[in-house]
């Protein structure tokens, strides 16, 4: 995804360096199991007072009217139903959660509904949750990526609780692997519908004192003095168990229903709609969304607002009041540009809005995407230029098709999304400021492959998991060097427009769910032989020539 600086554009000639990374230090293995107990000393946050739906039904002469669409208005209103009912409801009111189109088609999105309070500093947060899913194969435990559960932010754990369909659980967090292990209780089949209620709060930690790279070093949870940000803050479902890597992304997450309500200082930045809440609490935002794996939050002092359309598309800028109006003016252009022009080669995403913000990554990031939305490191949104600004843009935007709209696993496949995002700016570019600009974007990863084969790197296949590169700098030169360099052969051999149409072909066939790098391969196969004997060279072979 956008973690990393994918690669470097000078005027002068290319040299597609690798930022630096530093090690992460050790971790701590042990794993922490929770159980109710008292709440920590210190600042204590309540969510928002929920709204209520007329708590348990109780029977009555005549039937109730069927369940509509404001029982997702608060945990408390979920929780009064069955969770089979709350599938039922939620995914038949998708378009009115923000869905564009005819998404999800038969398939069924889990639901999050969620009451969340942010403390004035931006520091503290607590929440109280509900995740509503349909087990899809026989288990007795939920397993769940929650970032603040990670021991590298070297915070106290977050305090936890949780239910499983109203009765109380066992829950065990993985500071290495930032994850959280819900008990059943006793095995489940497939195709349960469950309901789970979960109690947390947790404090942010300084950005300027986070150590390591990969998404804790980034500032994907911190806060600083102008800006918190918050990247997979509450409990998610997960494809993936692997562990926090020192580089790269996190997780795969289904796309799913989402109804928060938000109590928080500031400007409030998602990757859902946003609006007044249900409730009369000051400072409240509402948050809906359908489709979207993930929603990320920036909260974000004295922010100022800028809008445009692409396509018909809402397109926000929420910026700091030290940038310039023309600075503002190049980064919102540049996304509507880029937002057009992929929604021409793709069609329209699953929803409505997208917002770029800007905040202070480190380490190697200069920006990160997120469904509906994405960051774009504050430095840049400064004397904004075509040199790597736009890049950033193209890539970020093109993350909105290739990770957010069809997915991937950043840990066991993240060849897919960040090498098809990679050849996407490469056809940006050509559309935008023409082929040489075009070449040089492409001839910058061809360098950054061939200095790191130079300096010793083992050409080792691009299409591995994120823990097998032998080190930061492999993944950057293999993945976002390498790999995007099948698709610049195959424009060559088979024609740009054939490339075009079997990457249009991924988003007709795959939207909202996921591929691995075996399924594009075979993909590719079945759309074109030479396409797919490219791509197999390119991502699976130790030497692409």
């Amino acid at each position: 995804m956008g973690g990393l600086d994918p690669v470097t554009i000078d005027q002068e000639p290319r040299r597609g360096r690798l930022l630096g990374f530093v090690a992460v230090g050790i971790i701590v293995t042990a794993l922490v199991t929770l159980v109710a107990r008292d709440a920590p000393s210190g600042e204590s946050l309540a969510p928002p007072t929920p709204a209520t739906n007329g708590g348990t039904p109780t029977p009555m002469a005549s039937p109730s009217p069927p369940p509509g669409p404001e029982i997702l208005a608060s945990p408390t209103a979920t929780a009064a139903h069955d969770a089979a009912t709350v599938l039922a409801v939620a995914n038949g009111a998708t378009a009115e959660h923000g869905l564009v189109g005819d998404w999800p088609r038969a398939r069924e999105l889990p639901v999050y509904v969620a009451n969340v309070t942010m403390g004035p500093e931006r520091r503290l947060l607590a929440a109280d949750q509900v995740l509503v899913l349909r087990l899809a194969r026989a288990t007795d435990v939920v397993v769940l990526r929650f970032l603040p559960a990670a021991g590298a932010l070297g915070v106290d754990p977050p305090f936890i609780t949780g239910a499983v369909d109203g009765e109380p659980a066992t829950l065990t967090m993985d500071p290495v692997a930032a994850l959280l292990r819900i008990d059943l209780g006793r095995e489940r089949p497939a195709g349960d519908p469950l309901m789970l209620r979960l109690s947390f709060r947790y404090s942010l930690v300084d950005a300027d004192t986070l150590r390591g790279d990969g998404p804790i070093g980034y500032g994907l949870l911190s806060r600083d003095q102008h800006v918190s940000v918050l990247s997979h803050w509450l409990p998610l479902l997960t494809h993936d168990e692997g562990a926090v890597q020192p580089t790269g992304d996190l997780g795969s997450f289904p796309a799913a229903i989402w109804s928060l309500e938000v109590v928080h200082p500031g400007v409030l930045v998602t990757g859902g709609l946003e609006g007044p809440c249900k409730v009369a609490v000051d400072n409240c935002t509402r948050v809906v969304g359908a489709g979207l794996r993930d929603v990320g939050m920036l909260v974000i002092d004295d922010a100022l607002v800028a809008e445009s359309l692409a396509a018909g598309h809402r397109v926000r800028a929420v910026y700091r009041p030290d940038v310039s109006e023309a600075d503002v003016e190049a980064v919102l252009a540049e996304t509507v540009a880029a937002l057009e022009f992929y929604t021409e080669l793709f069609g329209d995403l699953a929803w409505s809005q997208t917002d770029i913000a800007g905040a202070p990554l480190s380490r190697g990031a200069a920006g990160m995407e997120y469904p509906g939305m994405f960051i774009l490191r504050d430095d840049l949104w400064r004397s904004h230029d075509r040199a790597f600004g736009s890049y950033v843009i193209a890539h970020e935007v093109a993350h909105q098709w290739f990770h957010a709209l069809v997915g991937n696993s950043s840990l066991t496949d993240p060849v897919v999304d960040e090498a098809i995002a990679q050849y996407l700016s490469i056809l940006f570019f050509a559309e935008q400021y023409g082929e040489a600009a075009a070449s040089d974007l492409a001839a910058g990863m061809r360098n950054r492959y061939d200095e790191a084969l130079a300096d010793g790197l083992r050409s080792d296949p691009p299409a591995q998991a994120l823990a097998d590169f032998a080190s930061a700098a492999a993944y950057g030169a293999l993945v976002y060097g390498r790999a995007p360099l099948a698709f610049v052969e195959a424009e060559e051999a088979l024609g740009r427009a054939a490339v075009v149409a079997f990457l249009a072909e991924l988003v007709a066939g795959h939207a909202l769910a996921e591929l691995t790098d075996d399924a594009v391969l075979d993909l590719a196969r079945e759309h074109d032989a030479d396409l797919g004997t490219i791509i197999e060279r390119w991502w699976f072979d130790g030497t692409p020539s």
